[in-house]
């Protein structure tokens, strides 16, 4: 492909192929973009993919139910590190096809057009491909679950957490998926909660109920009974405690961008993303940025949902200024 193409790929080593050197994704600007559900973080990866020398992606590179197997699974559990490997392959195989096409660079020089002539060198096969240059911004909310394994395991990877008002996400998760974690779903008797990969991903049976891993032991009646969106709450909360861990890990590697931020005063929330990333100037990237509406800023509010959910919530909510 590469030959075709006419484009110099590092020399590995060993004689490995060079598609098969995932150990080397350390190598290159990697950006995982996490957030609860209904957080922005679909809009933020299209704002990523406006950057010069930058592939955004997402999808199931890093399947959902798989997060959530990591998250619960117990720091012994030897299979964490297998399914961190496969995460990494994936990431890998992909960043591979993409530095790897006329069509991305071709792009890529149109678009930056200051930056150009780099991006025409690869092509002509008179520059090597340096990975350093290279960004691969991938977007997957339930990441969250398990952000601590994966800023520790990817040593070279940078963590976007979008963190958004727990009720707007609530609010907003019961009217896109409401029926994800209705009692329906949740009925031990039937095959429904494990087709939810992904509010649900692994479950432990409590009666004729199954109840999410991330609900705490002896939580389970509680959980049970409290309203579907008081559940997407419980929900939130728990991706959200378990993202910022992540910056527990590594500070260093770690931003957390609040989507009101964002949406209203999209040029600080930008420049402060670019310096994380340690990205140059964009045009592009703020003019996409600068599209962010503050429209469902505040919407559980204005739909008079109730401020409710478990203490945790409660809890995480003041401490985020989201309550008084």
């Amino acid at each position: 492909m590469s030959g075709a193409y006419r484009i110099r790929l590092p020399e590995s080593e060993g004689g490995i192929p060079f598609e098969n050197r995932a150990d080397r994704l350390d190598e290159v600007k990697l950006v995982l973009l996490m957030g609860c559900p209904r957080s922005g973080t679909t809009f933020l990866l299209r704002c990523l993919a406006a950057l010069p020398r930058t592939q955004a992606r997402s999808g199931i590179l890093v399947p959902e139910r798989l997060c959530h197997v990591v998250g619960a699974a117990a720091g012994t559990d030897a299979r964490v590190e297998d399914i961190l490997w496969a995460f990494r392959d994936s990431l890998w195989k992909a960043f591979v096809s993409g530095i790897t096409s006329r069509a991305f660079h071709a792009r890529d020089a149109a678009r930056h057009l200051a930056r150009s002539p780099g991006a025409l060198a690869v092509l002509a096969g008179r520059r090597e491909v340096e990975l350093g240059r290279f960004v691969m911004a991938y977007k997957e909310p339930f990441m969250a679950f398990a952000a601590e394994r994966l800023v520790t395991h990817f040593q070279g990877a940078r963590v976007l957490h979008l963190v958004r008002d727990g009720r707007d996400c609530a609010d907003s998760l019961d009217r896109a998926y409401g029926s994800a974690l209705s009692d329906e779903v949740l009925r031990a008797d039937g095959d429904l909660w494990r087709r939810v990969g992904s509010e649900i991903g692994v479950a432990r049976r409590v009666g004729a109920s199954m109840v999410p891993w991330w609900v705490a032991e002896g939580r389970e009646t509680e959980f049970l009974s409290a309203a579907r969106t008081e559940r997407y709450l419980w929900m939130w909360s728990q991706a959200v405690e378990r993202g910022r861990r992540a910056g527990a890990a590594a500070p260093d590697r770690y931003l957390e961008i609040r989507y009101e931020d964002l949406c209203r005063d999209p040029a600080s929330s930008g420049r402060a993303i670019r310096e994380f990333l340690r990205v140059p100037a964009s045009r592009r990237f703020d003019r996409v940025l600068a599209g962010a509406r503050t429209g469902s800023v505040g919407i559980a509010a204005a739909r008079g949902r109730p401020e409710a959910g478990p203490v945790e919530a409660r809890s995480l909510l003041r401490e985020l200024g989201y309550l008084p």
